[in-house]
């Protein structure tokens, strides 16, 4: 399985592009709220890095499940922020 994701990912990581998207997200709509753009950095944006670096180095299901759990953790922050659309909306 190892290999099959590392043809897959020859030339550009696969976390470039959502992470990519996201950022482009806080820059564009964001960008005066600098609480919201804290939040987003600290709890979205950092650990899709790290997923995307760990997932690079993965070859035990313990590390496997490891980066699941680190995605649940972004789903739930990205699902929190939505609370902070009313400060956003302001």
């Amino acid at each position: 399985m190892k290999v099959a994701i590392k043809e897959a990912l020859k030339g550009e990581s696969a976390g470039e592009i959502p992470v990519g998207a996201v950022i482009y997200y806080i820059i564009a709509y964001l960008f005066k709220q600098t609480l919201v753009v804290g939040y987003f950095l600290t709890f979205v944006v950092g650990p899709l890095i790290y997923v995307s670096i760990k997932l690079l180095n993965a070859t035990q299901k313990s590390y496997y499940s490891h980066i699941s759990i680190v995605l649940k953790l972004v789903l739930l922050a990205g699902m929190l922020s939505l609370l902070l659309y009313s400060f956003i909306l302001k």
